[in-house]
């Protein structure tokens, strides 16, 4: 088991999860310090000059702005972040990079560092895919990188594992630890009532708003007039003693997301439908037929179909005891780990120079 939080996960965890190399070496996790003979990564959108900006120090260990960017830079390539989350995770960052130092400072106290035909064994791993070794030499050079600093990562990381296993290892969670907490914690286990639908949706006159949400127009006595007719011409193809549902949803309904799919909507509790009227009509309405008449809804009008209904009711223990061990062993884990960091943190000298809106 190692150390992680929702901020920071190891390089080479990253490099499990996905599936890849580059995830291992373009993780920041290993922040280059002082001590450590590299070359430093540095971001595409801070300047050569600023790559060495030191943002924290760990007991006399410096960190750099150039370990925070790239991470920066791959969020903001996948979407577009605004400036005070980027801010806050930027904080977020840096509080990581600070935590790592100080588990891979107290490793090497304890000297808990990997033997060298270990970081060998990771190299090679990493080194597989490609079809030579100087390929491989070839794509680290491209992100910025050399092998000397993958083995720095693959170092550290193994002993972030080693301290963190260390720190854990008489953690257990016994049969009555599970029993209580699902005793104590019944509500969580209760599966709300559901209902399957398919619906044909016959949406009113729109068009969307900056922020992507629809604005319905105002329509016309004549125009109401012609989308009601229309939509109970519909509803009589739909309840007609032959009618095929799904192809008749495929061709004539206005959910874009539904249609393909003969208008089915899946299972669906209370909380999943927005709309009262829709909601009253799918809980109520028998299952098996289509519903007699329009549900009128804000956004148009809907027919629909119940297909099958699921009563509300809570899981057996048998069902869930499976998953709570694990998630009470997270639990345990994560707070022996929180509490030895703060006690590391207690008993270091950090200085933390990483303003909010640093860019």
């Amino acid at each position: 088991m190692q150390y992680q939080n929702k901020k920071m996960m190891s390089a080479l965890f990253c490099a499990v999860v996905a599936g890849g190399f580059s995830a291992a070496v373009m993780s920041p996790v290993s922040a280059q310090t002082t001590p450590v003979k590299s070359t430093p990564a540095v971001a595409k959108s801070a300047p050569a000059a600023a790559a060495n900006t030191v943002i924290a120090t760990v007991n006399g260990e410096k960190i750099f702005i150039s370990s925070v960017s790239p991470v920066l830079d791959k969020i903001k390539e996948r979407a577009t972040v605004p400036q005070a989350d980027l801010d806050k995770m930027r904080v977020d960052i840096v509080e990581d990079l600070i935590t790592e130092r100080l588990m891979v400072q107290q490793a090497k106290i304890l000297k808990m560092e990997p033997p060298q035909q270990k970081i060998d064994d990771a190299i090679w791993n990493l080194q597989k895919p490609f079809s030579s070794k100087q390929a491989f030499l070839d794509a680290l050079t491209k992100q910025g990188k050399t092998e000397a600093d993958l083995r720095t990562v693959i170092t550290e990381d193994m002993m972030i594992t080693a301290f963190s296993k260390l720190t854990t290892k008489d953690i257990v969670v016994t049969d009555d630890d599970v029993s209580t907490y699902y005793k104590t914690h019944i509500d969580e286990f209760l599966v709300p009532e559901m209902v399957h639908v398919r619906h044909i949706q016959l949406t009113f006159p729109s068009s969307i708003d900056k922020d992507g949400k629809p604005v319905m127009k105002e329509m016309t006595d004549a125009e109401k007039k012609a989308m009601l007719q229309n939509a109970q011409g519909v509803l009589k193809k739909a309840t007609a003693s032959n009618a095929d549902f799904a192809a008749l949803a495929k061709t004539t309904s206005d959910d874009k997301i539904s249609k393909p799919a003969g208008g089915d909507l899946g299972f669906l509790t209370r909380d999943d439908v927005m709309d009262k009227a829709f909601s009253d009509v799918a809980f109520s309405a028998p299952v098996g037929k289509v519903y007699p008449k329009l549900v009128q809804t804000k956004y148009g009008y809907n027919i629909l179909k119940i297909e099958d209904k699921k009563a509300s009711h809570t899981l057996l223990f048998t069902e869930v005891a499976p998953y709570i061990k694990p998630r009470l062993l997270q639990n345990k884990f994560k707070a022996r780990m929180e509490a030895r960091i703060a006690e590391l943190r207690k008993a270091a000298t950090i200085t933390n120079m990483f303003p909010k809106t640093a860019a």
